[in-house]
């Protein structure tokens, strides 16, 4: 995904945590820290609760890596998966920037292996439908800042 945002500041919105905590708990789920930490690192995560499909859900969030102003990496833990995702940004020139993001996904049982199958026989789709969920979240955050910028 392009954005007209140079580097640093299109970093710092994509790891706007408090930002993405509060849009979390906007959609019905819960946050909480893991750790007291006030600034973004590695170490740093948090336990987010929601319901999907009328069944409580959680899922255990951790920073594994951040090398401001390039490269974040997440990991993620709930009952029936373990994913990792990597968003780097690419500075295209002094004003401009891309994202490009990487995840994997692994089953910690059998009816999560099956899911898992099934999605790489529609990976084509649900790149799509991941594609257009992350650019349209990347969007809701740049303008919310750039709002916030001009107040």
């Amino acid at each position: 995904m392009d954005t007209d945002v140079p580097v640093e500041a299109f970093f710092d919105r994509i790891t706007d945590f408090d930002w993405l905590a509060h849009r979390v708990m906007r959609n019905g789920g819960h946050v909480s820290r893991i750790d007291p930490a006030r600034e973004p690192g590695i170490g740093l995560g948090w336990n987010i609760g929601f319901i999907r499909n009328r069944k409580a859900q959680s899922v255990r969030v951790k920073i594994e890596q951040f090398d401001r102003p390039t490269t974040i990496s997440v990991s993620a833990r709930s009952e029936t998966l373990e994913a990792m995702m990597q968003a780097t940004v690419i500075s295209m020139d002094r004003f401009r920037s891309r994202l490009v993001t990487r995840t994997i996904i692994h089953p910690r049982n059998i009816r999560a292996a099956i899911m898992v199958q099934f999605a790489k026989i529609r990976q084509t789709q649900l790149n799509s439908r991941f594609d257009e969920t992350v650019m349209m979240l990347v969007e809701e955050m740049v303008n919310e800042h750039k709002t916030m910028d001009c107040v």
